[in-house]
């Protein structure tokens, strides 16, 4: 993208003389790194804990807390899958923009099975604490869409090469580090 060079400062994001022009740099890099990427990744992270209540297979965690850490990631898991839809939103095709409507709409459609996920109880009468109980088959059933909505919107941000480039054919880098090769 190039404007005619008016002054020093121009948009958002760096810019750099060229001639009489000032070129700004694509940012699509760094934007996908953070708002598509990261979530991704955070995704896997509160899947795992979803499953076991804790990251790591080392982490200490006490067993009465367990219950607690994989309802706070099932929560969690939903709002950043709505939050990755959110962010990749705008560069997605119709046919994707459709199927990612219908995945907002399902995740807001689970949202008041949460509050029927857990309950809290003493394990005996004795006991000064209560401990999360889960209700396992409205976990899971929860669970499972999540997952579902989580694959398929892997392959909906592929199409539109947000994951892999969509061609081969042209490779920018290649032709930028010829070009200050000068090859």
């Amino acid at each position: 993208m190039r404007f005619k060079k008016e002054s020093k400062s121009v948009g958002v994001g760096k810019s750099i003389d060229v001639g009489n022009e000032v070129e700004v740099w694509n940012l699509a890099s760094n934007f996908n790194m953070l708002k598509i990427l990261k979530p991704m990744v955070e995704l896997d992270k509160l899947e795992i804990i979803s499953i076991y209540g804790k990251e790591s297979i080392d982490d200490i965690i006490p067993y009465n807390m367990i219950s607690l850490k994989r309802i706070e990631a099932l929560e969690r898991f939903r709002s950043t899958l709505f939050m990755l839809i959110n962010n990749a939103y705008f560069v997605i095709n119709k046919e994707g923009k459709e199927e990612l409507d219908k995945y907002r709409n399902l995740l807001n459609s689970i949202l008041p099975m949460y509050k029927l996920l857990s309950k809290t109880q003493k394990l005996k009468p004795s006991d000064k604490t209560e401990t999360t109980i889960i209700d396992e088959k409205i976990f899971i059933k929860i669970f499972n869409i999540l997952v579902d909505i989580k694959k398929d919107i892997n392959t909906i941000f592929n199409n539109v090469g947000l994951i892999f480039r969509t061609t081969e054919d042209l490779d920018i880098d290649k032709i930028f580090d010829d070009f200050v090769k000068g090859g």
